[in-house]
């Protein structure tokens, strides 16, 4: 990269958080963080040793690239609002990429396929960011952004980023509230939860290493009756709520 790339945070949250720190640490300057809370947008920019607004006609013109790192909801009340030089960028799953075109600016996708939280270091190395753009010139912008931070790439349109999102909650929420009731499970028959970590992470590794069709295992892939019938008698018991889960 020639001249470093000046880079506007709209967003102060987990997001906003370790993107400006990664394009920092490779090089980019962080022109402004803009939040509409204060506070959030202060402790990110004191971090980033940059400016901060709460007012979107405060945010730098003429910034390279703009990343939307906010609620998706949000990103279509502010996107029309801002009117600025560079490339405008959603970091979102969920969210079409036209809506964030205004006149004729570029504009594009930047999704980083992971779940952040502000204290868990991350490494960009073992996240897919998913990329679309009103281009092909922007388009290959985001991937050398993508590529500058450690990242793989993968092209994905709205549509199929729209459906991977829904994968991705399979993956992350409904197998996080799984762990969940069996934590339940263990704490009320006072067994440690760490005892189902190395299944857990046995069960993960082949489901992507053998595929999840030929790695089915337990008393539904035998149709083995009695034990199912003895899990449900248990659950009945216990919680008809997590019985119906079962089933």
């Amino acid at each position: 990269m020639h001249h470093p790339k000046k880079i506007t945070l709209i967003g102060a949250g987990n997001v906003a958080t370790h993107l400006g720190e990664v394009l920092q640490k490779n090089g980019c300057h962080i022109d402004c963080v803009y939040s509409h809370t204060m506070l959030h947008a202060e402790v990110l920019a004191n971090k980033l040793g940059c400016p901060f607004t709460t007012a979107i006609d405060q945010i730098p013109t003429h910034s390279d690239y703009y990343f939307f790192c906010i609620k998706d909801d949000a990103i279509a009340k502010i996107a029309p609002h801002l009117a600025v030089n560079g490339v405008v960028i959603h970091t979102s799953g969920s969210v079409g990429m036209e809506v964030l075109k205004n006149g004729d600016n570029k504009y594009g996708v930047f999704y980083p396929l992971q779940s952040f939280s502000k204290e868990a270091k991350v490494n960009w190395e073992e996240i897919p960011v998913c990329i679309e753009a009103s281009d092909v010139h922007t388009e290959t912008e985001l991937m050398s952004l993508a590529l500058l931070v450690g990242a793989k790439t993968y092209l994905v349109d709205s549509h199929k980023r729209a459906l991977l999102h829904l994968a991705a909650v399979w993956v992350n929420n409904f197998s996080n509230h799984l762990l969940y009731e069996a934590e339940q499970i263990c704490n009320d028959a006072d067994l440690p939860f760490d005892i189902l970590e190395p299944l857990a992470k046995e069960t993960i590794r082949k489901a992507f290493h053998l595929g999840t069709k030929k790695s089915q295992t337990g008393p539904a892939k035998r149709r083995d009756e009695t034990v199912i019938k003895q899990h449900l008698q248990l659950l009945g018991d216990e919680n008809p709520e997590r019985m119906m889960l079962y089933i």
